[in-house]
């Protein structure tokens, strides 16, 4: 605690007088709590939340994942760093297996991801869902209170082992369809959370509808944003309630219900 109250003071002392302002963001394993003690405005402004993280994989990467943990954890989340926090909100790190491939089954979780990395050459799994489960995340993250951060590759599902497999060159060019796809959605998102205020600075209600739909609610001065997540292989009906999709794909039904494709998203407003 000293060292971090000393470098802040320090740092913030050089940039006042250079007219910048400073963000800390760090990197703590442990629990909430932990993570917290070293959040203040003479140490730092926001850590990395593994624990959110980690929910999230165990969730949207693996088909008997379910949402219910997540919700739990997200609600944990909140309650420890605050409904308008900064904490880093990560599709991935250089610490971690890449999320699609262990979305994918490319890398099991229970193989060593590094010698994985070091020993084969690890590719997309055709058909093992692993785009569609990065869309999710990306959707998840961008709906969510804190900073979404994307990890270089995730925008197009980049796949890989742990470090140093993890860190190929990007690719910018020659894209595969999915990747394509997946850039696509990730930018409309993206786009979406820059023009909706609720999704910025709203109040957060995450509820799991069932083991595999997930509903995110935020509201801020009369705008509501409502995020539905369908991670499982088949559509689902949900009440419109009056509102347009503002992202994603859906089919309006004439019960006034809304059909959400398998392993996918929308986002319905006012």
């Amino acid at each position: 605690e000293v060292f971090w109250r000393t470098l802040t003071k320090k740092m913030k002392v050089i940039n006042r007088t250079r007219g910048r302002r400073l963000f800390q963001i760090g990197e703590t394993y442990g629990s909430p709590t932990l993570i917290r003690s070293y959040i203040s405005s003479g140490m730092l402004d926001a850590q990395f939340d593994f624990n959110h993280y980690d929910a999230a994989v165990a969730a949207l990467a693996f088909d008997d994942g379910s949402f219910e943990n997540l919700a739990s954890t997200a609600r944990e989340s909140l309650k420890s760093y605050g409904a308008h926090n900064l904490m880093g909100n990560i599709t991935g790190n250089q610490d971690r297996i890449r999320f699609t491939s262990l979305a994918d089954g490319g890398v099991v979780p229970e193989g060593n991801g590094k010698f994985e990395g070091w020993t084969q050459d690890i590719k997309h799994v055709k058909g093992g869902g692993g785009f569609e489960k990065m869309r999710m995340l990306m959707s998840y993250l961008m709906a969510m209170p804190g900073i979404p951060c994307i990890y270089y590759g995730d925008e197009i599902a980049d796949v890989g082992g742990n470090d140093p497999d993890n860190r190929r060159v990007m690719r910018f060019n020659d894209l595969s369809i999915e990747e394509g796809k997946t850039l696509s959605w990730t930018s409309e998102w993206i786009k979406l959370r820059r023009s909706r205020m609720s999704l910025l600075y709203g109040s957060c209600n995450i509820e799991a509808l069932s083991p595999t739909l997930l509903k995110i609610a935020r509201v801020y001065l009369g705008e509501e944003s409502v995020v539905y997540i369908n991670k499982s292989k088949e559509s689902v009906e949900v009440n419109a309630d009056g509102k347009s999709i503002f992202a994603g794909k859906a089919e309006y039904l004439q019960s006034g219900m809304i059909m959400i494709p398998p392993q996918s998203a929308i986002c319905l407003g006012n």
